[in-house]
């Protein structure tokens, strides 16, 4: 911007011709008729709002509102100076800063010559620049610019404006105020019509927004930006993959596809240089909590409201891999049936498998070695098991074929396999493989064939064989009489019961405290003989000396040894024929321990009575009772057996819990201590 000049005349008489003088001190004061038409007129500095071309930038100042007074005097109380003006430094919006002039000088501003210095504004002095005496002749001389119309052949355009009208001042220097008006390039302004960016002004872009993955933008010289260092990095739709920003481009998938990225299908699509994988979530992926049921079980936390027991195991919880598949490393097969012996356990689980833990002192757990399992271990491999039993140091088991395996102590030939060595292992018992049910007692066994004739062997010192009394013992199998009516047998501790066909009891064997239930305390029946029957039977079990059975009719009844209320009858007294217990009807399974017993009504609530020295009775207490006690109040009970003061129990979803005595691990819980109430035994 050009300074407007206001001149006055000094006349030397050191020569022909005078020399001007510059001031901007001086104003005309117009007091005109004229003044106040706002119209700018000879002899006037302003006029209302006619400022002609002063700023408070072309007097000096650094910004503000330039006025006119009512006598057409500028008013400059409205302009500011810089704060920073005389630190020597150029700051925006100073022409020049103490002696810093920026390499100005009046020739280079257009004066003829003359010395430039700075005002105490920071702008351009130029009192001292000179100005030709014939300014204003229409021709342009020596030392200026321009003279009224002789522009010197230049114009806004050709000195890199992008328009306007370039004039020439009565100081004979060039005006550029309309080519300012304009706009050039490198005036730190944008001129949008041309440029895209002016110096450092980038107008808020970057390599960035104008679609680059990055670089430094800037401005070249031509108002232009330079997009070298942002192609260098590329964008996308360039046609070229830029794996550090870019998953694809164009038609590029880099062979991906919705399988590969963990969908189950559908069609990958590239948009804004990023997977588009809207068609491949309509199918679902692994892990989006969402079953897409054609490809998952499972997905996540989202388990599709299954458990282990839903899926025919134990009670367990179950998980969900990583491939969106049901995990059932924690489902473990439910037990089937459990039956208890001195010390040990024996149990079959879903698919067949045979189980045993506890005290192995004689092979009783069949494991081929006499290491004590504290809780169940497989016996053999075979998955064809269908019923176990266990007496007092051995045991038996019933496959699908037919065949009985017993092994474990053989003292009295109750294995049956002819002679009285012990088995390590399950080795089938001699007489063939027609056997449909079979019971282990504390030296003896028996079984039922396919043609309902029984069989015992083993010890015969009480008759418990239903053999003639002087024979000790039969270590083979050996048929009780000649009948063929025998459903199942259920072996005492020294008695049998067996029940016909047509749901009649029979007994023989040791019946010193009445357990026969035949009537009197005959010491030993040698013969299977009719036990006094109120109601047909359904269930039967035998203990040490008493013995309990359930009518069809779903009554419950106990008979024999009633010493320490085994029997369920609120008193002590022992009965040689059965005794109802209680007056329910809904009874369903009922075991005979050695002198407690324990039943499950209709309700799968599970009930014991008797001794309870060991907790054997399951009531949290080692207190006897002598009415049927409420197992805690839990159901769900579905089958239960017991016997020296051990006693174990399955629930409906396959899981099993045991109670009472546990100085050999027969709990199968993984310790030694005793429980007073049901624990869950631990399932490989």
């Amino acid at each position: 911007m050009k300074p407007t000049l206001i001149f006055l005349l000094v006349v030397f008489t050191a020569g022909c011709h005078g020399v001007l003088s510059i001031s901007d001190e001086v104003q005309i004061n117009n007091t005109s008729p004229e003044c106040g038409n706002n119209t700018l007129e000879t002899g006037e500095v302003c006029d209302g709002t006619d400022l002609g071309a002063n700023t408070c930038l072309t007097e000096g100042y650094h910004g503000g509102v330039l006025a006119c007074s009512d006598t057409c005097i500028l008013v400059r109380s409205g302009c500011t100076l810089n704060e920073q003006c005389g630190n020597a430094v150029i700051d925006p919006d100073e022409s020049c800063d103490g002696t810093d002039l920026d390499g100005a000088t009046c020739q280079t501003i257009g004066y003829m010559g003359g010395v430039l210095s700075c005002g105490t504004n920071c702008q351009f002095n130029f009192d001292e620049c000179l100005v030709s005496e014939t300014c204003g002749n229409g021709m342009r001389e020596f030392g200026e610019q321009c003279d009224g119309d002789d522009l010197n052949n230049l114009s806004c355009e050709a000195e890199g404006y992008y328009g306007g009208t370039l004039t020439c001042n009565d100081d004979c220097i060039l005006d550029y105020s309309s080519c300012d008006a304009a706009g050039k390039c490198g005036n730190a302004v944008i001129e949008s019509d041309y440029e895209t960016c002016d110096g450092a002004d980038l107008a808020g872009e970057s390599c960035e927004s104008l679609g680059y993955h990055d670089g430094d933008l800037t401005c070249d010289q031509g108002c232009q930006y330079v997009l070298d260092e942002c192609e260098w990095y590329g964008a996308c739709g360039d046609g070229t993959l830029q794996l550090a920003y870019e998953e694809c481009e164009g038609t590029n998938l880099l062979g991906e596809s919705c399988e590969s990225l963990g969908y189950h299908g559908g069609t990958l699509a590239c948009g804004n240089c990023q997977f588009d994988t809207s068609d491949c979530e309509a199918n679902g992926m692994c892990g989006d909590t969402v079953i897409n049921t054609t490809y998952e079980t499972c997905d996540g936390t989202n388990i599709d409201g299954l458990s282990c027991e839903t899926l025919g195991f134990q009670v367990d919880p179950v998980f969900c891999d990583d491939s969106c598949q049901l995990d059932l490393s924690e489902c473990k097969t439910q037990w089937r049936q459990v039956s208890m012996g001195q010390g040990f356990g024996c149990g079959i689980r879903e698919g067949g498998t045979l189980w045993c833990w506890g005290q192995n002192n004689r092979y009783q757990l069949g494991i081929g070695n006499t290491q004590t399992q504290y809780s169940p271990v497989q016996v053999g491999i075979s998955t064809d098991w269908t019923l176990v039993t266990a007496g007092f140091e051995h045991a038996c088991a019933l496959n699908t074929g037919g065949t009985v395996f017993c092994w474990g102590e053989n003292s009295m030939g109750q294995l049956g396999t002819g002679g009285n060595t012990d088995r390590q292992t399950p080795t089938a018992v001699l007489g063939g493989n027609a056997y449909t049910n079979v019971s282990a007692g504390w030296y003896h066994t028996c079984a039922v064939k396919t043609d309902s004739t029984l069989w015992c062997w083993g010890s015969n010192q009480q008759s418990q064989t239903g053999q003639f009394y002087l024979i000790a013992e039969i270590t083979e199998p050996e048929q009780v009489d000649n009948d063929s009516y025998w459903s199942t047998v259920h072996c005492g501790a020294y008695f049998t019961l067996a029940r016909t066909n047509s749901n009649g009891l029979y007994c023989f064997g040791q019946n010193s405290s009445g357990q026969c239930g035949v009537g009197g305390t005959t010491a030993e029946i040698q013969h299977p003989e009719p036990v006094f029957s109120p109601v047909p039977w359904a269930v039967v079990a035998g203990g040490n000396d008493h013995s309990c059975g359930i009518g069809t009719n779903g009554t419950l009844w106990c008979w024999g040894e009633n010493n320490q209320g085994q029997l369920g009858t609120g008193s002590h007294l022992d009965r040689d024929t059965p005794v109802q217990v209680g007056s329910a009807t809904d009874w369903m399974a009922i075991t005979a321990g050695t002198s407690y017993s324990c039943a499950i009504n209709g309700a799968t609530a599970l009930y014991c009575w008797g001794d309870n020295s060991s907790g054997n009775l399951g009531t949290g207490d080692y207190l006897d009772v002598t009415l049927p006690t409420p197992v805690g109040t839990s159901t769900g009970w579905e089958s239960v057996d017991g016997d020296f003061n051990a006693t174990c129990t399955i629930e409906h979803n396959g899981s099993m819990s045991c109670f009472g005595t546990n100085s050999s691990g027969q709990l199968g819980i993984g310790t030694t201590s005793p429980q007073t109430s049901p624990v869950r035994v631990i399932t490989p």
